[in-house]
């Protein structure tokens, strides 16, 4: 099949590179029919992140099923789709509480969380702008369109944006703490803003702190934190985030 092949800072080709295909029996495979170039996908043309050379953009994807593992149950041969641009598995720890762009299964690094195609940093996974795309947990990332698909696929294409955007996301099952960003300090657990997410698989998992929009805000330093340990600190109010304390402020 032809893809987008990056080549280094500033260079691309449409190359032939092997067909994309069904690799475990959750997969989907999707004949890609329109993709978008994305603001992000600039920072990576540019050669301002570690993106490989030889590996293809592309993570706001959509297309038409052309075949399914034995695995996968809802999504059908001939339905048209369309890939929310993170890839999750929808049962790990975070994206059963509605955390798809952390999930814990798809990212192979075990120091990270979330993977996305076509993406430096968000695992090895193929980007679409291609002939053909493997999906992974197919039927977790599938959004199936109705009979307009054809017709409207330069708008639905737009949904790879969206349909993985949390803008209200559960509370957490754990602890909760509203941060204060201007001075940096949590002032308790009600009318919580902010929670605590898994943030790897490893075998000591860290944990994180992160808003109602999913972006990280605090990570610990001593990732041997436990989530009780961890909750505690924030609590207590006694966090001063970017000193020699035990967490960091990311923002």
């Amino acid at each position: 099949m032809k893809a987008v092949v990056y080549k280094g800072p500033n260079a691309v080709s449409v190359e032939d590179v092997p067909d994309a295909k069904i690799e475990r029996p959750t997969d989907v495979l999707v004949r890609i029919t329109a993709t978008n170039i994305c603001g992000s996908d600039l920072h990576m043309y540019e050669g301002r992140t570690d993106f490989e050379v030889g590996r293809t953009f592309g993570h706001e994807n959509m297309g038409e099923v052309i075949d399914v593992g034995n695995g996968v149950d809802a999504v059908k041969v001939g339905d048209r789709v369309v890939l929310p641009f993170n890839i999750s598995c929808g049962f790990c720890e975070n994206c059963e509480r509605g955390f798809t762009n952390y999930c814990m299964t798809t990212q192979p690094d075990p120091a990270a969380a979330g993977a996305a195609y076509g993406f430096a940093g968000m695992g090895p996974y193929p980007g679409g702008q291609a002939q053909m795309l493997r999906v992974p947990y197919g039927d977790n990332n599938c959004l199936r369109l109705g009979e307009d698909a054809v017709e409207k696929q330069n708008d639905y294409v737009m949904l790879a944006l969206y349909v993985d955007d949390k803008t209200e996301l559960p509370q957490s099952e754990w602890y909760t703490s509203t941060y204060d960003q201007k001075e940096k300090k949590t002032i308790g657990a009600q009318n919580a803003d902010y929670q605590i997410v898994k943030y790897n698989n490893n075998a000591q998992p860290h944990y994180c702190l992160v808003d109602h929009d999913g972006n990280l805000l605090v990570r610990p330093k001593n990732y041997d934190l436990s989530a009780d340990n961890f909750a505690k600190f924030l609590d207590s109010g006694k966090a001063k985030f970017g000193e020699k304390d035990n967490l960091v402020f990311i923002n």
